[in-house]
């Protein structure tokens, strides 16, 4: 049987429940100034988040609740198909927005409409037509090969 969650450790699922990140959640649960730590603080701090939402007491209850979100989801994958097949059938389909007008006390009507051209684009990258998109990423330093595996020994090595 799973060991007992302590205070802190229940605070971690919950802000995870709440859609905080791994690393968000964890500093709050434990007190943590994520903007205020070194970059080495940083890095442990996000592999102990990691660690602990896999642990066998806390992974059981955040795939429970990721169940029950997806049952409970008000938008299904099948109702957006259905509406960007509505649109691209010539169905014109618009997003109402209503504001106060302070001056008049009244009410303004912004009415945007769904372009054919967006729903097909949408689309094609849901059903996997698009080629893959290529993202860099930088550090803001150069790293080298020799760097990265010795940050990866000394987090492995933390072994919460």
């Amino acid at each position: 049987m799973a060991a007992k969650l302590n205070d802190k450790q229940i605070k971690f699922v919950h802000y995870l429940m709440e859609g905080l990140t791994d690393h968000e959640a964890y500093c709050r649960a434990y007190g943590y100034e994520y903007d205020k730590l070194s970059t080495a603080k940083k890095s442990e701090i996000r592999s102990r988040a990691c660690k602990l939402k896999k642990k066998d007491n806390i992974s059981p209850l955040l795939e429970g609740q990721q169940a029950k979100w997806v049952e409970s989801s008000d938008i299904k994958k099948e109702d957006v198909l259905k509406l960007l097949f509505r649109v691209i059938n010539g169905e014109n389909i618009t997003d109402r927005t209503v504001t106060a007008d302070s001056e008049a006390n009244g009410k303004t009507t912004t009415t945007h409409s769904i372009s054919v051209q967006w729903a097909i684009e949408k689309l094609c990258k849901m059903l996997g037509f698009n080629e893959a998109e290529k993202h860099e990423v930088s550090f803001g330093q150069d790293v080298t090969r020799e760097e990265l595996e010795q940050e990866l020994k000394r987090l492995e090595a933390l072994q919460l």
